[in-house]
């Protein structure tokens, strides 16, 4: 038997005040025939005839190359230690590595040995400027996964500059001064860091950070001893380099202490059912209530170190990171200025683990946040924004809808007081003026009672849009609800029935939730209307099936994946959904490009009759984003 899922989708048209009900309906085989069709998309001949026709099809509509191009250079490439780099910084690297080779040897007067020195110098600049985190990159824009990717590897091509200048120096110099020494000291301690770097050793996060610290500190000091026993002339440009980044360093360790901010922090631990109660049931998370002795600036997408002052020395200053979950707003919604708020409290949503399992057993704790870090994706630019979430990712995605709707919230009331009859010019302020027209929320829960985690944040952003003209909100339930029970113990969604037609709660089982997220992804980027972005915050393999699905589609969209990413207990237990085949992938993506070919040479009336095929109507009010997930 086949599963269906039938999904009710309205939109509504730019340039017309009517709507137009689109109902798709979508079918989704049963896992023999879909395995089945798997084995023979794979075939050497079906892969070999997709890839002709997507060509065809490019031919046809050439001015989509430049959208290939950047998407293609955007998708991951490799994937190293669970960490995916991109085509673009792929071909960096190699550019990079082959402009550092053709320095080596190319034949020219200056020695080969300064040669190496220097380029070890210029390499090793960016990696000394930071380590868990650095002021610098994020000053400038650059991604954490960004600077990580070239602390890695040019640490390595350093490492093998510094050994080639070594191994010249050796066979060149007959003895041995106190420079060589510290030199043969640096290069040893390189050589332990290197190899001290696994995937392995970075898994006991705590032990490696200290020991990573002492023995790059160690190599340093041994580095710059090395340099400045020489003659003065020998080497300028590799001692100011190394001599500037090193005497960087510790002003931005200085800047980060400066600061830090102390707080007693009040710890609630979210139970369905209640606290008291005989049946209630621990969600294994809490939240983290701090409030500052004075406002803060925050904005979507920031994160804060947050460190527990009762935890031993060593753990205590290796605070986790941790996503801003809510703020409270101020009386004046227009604390909104250039994408930040002016707060005087802050939520963090912590889900239980170990390292912080002895923390939330507590009512309260002192605490020191180091932040705000990250970048502002700003959203509030597209006209159509999608925010997708699995589980705990519902901390990173929750601030970005809160923003977004908190300034169009500000708006519409300030629009309502300038029509009043006592609008004076001090209500003319600035308004924020958004694009955001449509604004989806899609979260995906890895379990029925982590609806207590955001059941309140949700209830609030519905009541920041009371005419339901922005916000929807499509919540996956993994587990079937149990009918036996008269009531469900956890804290109703107060949304879910003053908004029926804008926030649902449906039942997805967790085998068919890529089929059920690519439906409905594709349903929204068919009807949305304007510029989309995509938000995702998820494990690495549900951030790869969400990038997945916008890249069969021939629409063009904007991907965004947060800085930090919370870690999930729960998602690493499960074992991770295979992947669509890339054959599957890439049929999907050529018949969505044929059929938009095809339905650009009818006449408007047909290709709104082509596009409107349905067997199931569903009549619904008007800008809604309304209908119901049922799988049998």
């Amino acid at each position: 038997m086949s599963r269906l899922c039938h999904l009710g989708l309205k939109t509504k048209d730019n340039c017309r005040k009517s709507s137009v009900l689109t109902c798709v309906t979508l079918f989704a085989q049963d896992n023999n025939a879909s395995n089945q069709y798997q084995a023979r998309a794979q075939t050497p001949e079906m892969l070999s005839y997709w890839s002709r026709r997507v060509v065809f099809l490019y031919l046809l509509r050439p001015w989509r190359l430049p959208r290939l191009i950047i998407d293609s250079l955007s998708r991951p490439a490799y994937i190293w230690d669970h960490k995916r780099i991109t085509a673009a910084q792929f071909t960096l690297l190699l550019a990079w590595f082959g402009l550092n080779v053709a320095f080596l040897t190319v034949r020219w007067e200056f020695p080969r040995e300064k040669r190496a020195a220097l380029a070890a110098a210029i390499n090793l600049t960016p990696v000394i400027l930071g380590g868990r985190t650095c002021l610098v990159a994020d000053a400038i824009g650059i991604s954490l996964q960004s600077y990580y990717l070239l602390h890695h590897w040019l640490a390595r091509l350093s490492f093998v500059e510094m050994g080639l200048h070594a191994i010249i120096h050796t066979k060149q110099q007959k003895t041995w001064t106190a420079s060589s020494a510290m030199g043969l000291t640096a290069m040893i301690l390189c050589v332990i860091i290197t190899a001290s770097s696994t995937r392995f050793t970075r898994n006991r996060s705590i032990a490696f950070a200290w020991s990573h610290r002492a023995l790059a500190t160690a190599m340093l000091c041994a580095l710059l001893a090395h340099l400045w026993l020489m003659r003065f002339r020998d080497g300028l440009v590799a001692k100011l380099l190394i001599s500037g980044v090193v005497f960087i360093w510790p002003l931005s360790l200085l800047r980060r202490w400066r600061r830090r901010r102390e707080a007693r922090a009040t710890i609630h631990k979210l139970w369905v059912g209640g606290f008291n109660n005989e049946n209630s049931q621990y969600t294994r998370a809490a939240l983290l209530k701090i409030p500052l002795a004075r406002d803060i600036l925050v904005y979507p997408g920031a994160y804060f170190y947050v460190m527990f002052d009762r935890q031993p020395f060593w753990r205590r200053y290796h605070g986790p990171p941790m996503m801003v979950y809510d703020w409270k707003t101020p009386p004046e919604p227009l604390a909104w200025n250039e994408s930040k708020l002016s707060t005087s409290e802050l939520t963090f949503l912590v889900e239980d683990r170990p390292s912080v399992s002895s923390t939330l057993s507590q009512l309260e704790a002192s605490v020191t946040l180091d932040g705000p870090y990250g970048q502002n994706p700003n959203l509030e630019s597209f006209d159509s924004v999608i925010l997708i979430a699995q589980g705990i990712g519902i901390a990173g995605i929750m601030p970005l809808a809160f923003a977004i709707a908190e300034r169009r919230n500000y708006d519409r009331i300030k629009k309502e007081e300038m029509r009043s009859e006592d609008s004076t010019p001090e209500l003319n302020a600035r308004l924020h003026l958004d694009r955001t027209r449509r604004l989806t929320l899609i979260w995906t829960m890895e379990d029925n009672n982590q609806l207590e985690w955001a059941v309140e944040q949700i209830d609030r952003l519905f009541d920041l849009d009371p005419k339901s003209g922005l916000l929807h909100a499509w919540i996956y339930e993994p587990d079937k609800p149990d009918d036996s029970k008269i009531q469900d113990p956890r804290t109703p969604l107060k949304a879910a029935q003053a908004f029926k037609d804008h926030c649902r709660l449906v039942h997805v089982p967790k085998a068919r939730r890529n089929a059920a997220l690519e439906q409905q992804t594709d349903s929204l980027l068919m009807t949305s209307p304007g510029d989309v972005a995509i938000a995702v915050c998820g494990t690495a393999d549900f951030r790869q099936t969400v990038r997945d699905i916008t890249w069969v589609y021939p629409r063009q969209a904007r991907f965004f994946e947060l800085e930090h990413q919370p870690h999930s207990t729960s998602a690493n237990r499960e074992n991770s959904s295979p992947t669509r085949p890339h054959s599957e992938g890439l049929r999907s993506f050529a018949s969505s490009l044929e059929d938009e070919v095809r339905l650009s040479r009818l006449p408007r009336k047909e290709v709104r009759q082509q596009r409107v095929q349905v067997q199931h109507v569903h009549i619904h009010q008007e800008t809604s984003l309304a209908g119901s997930i049922r799988m049998s």
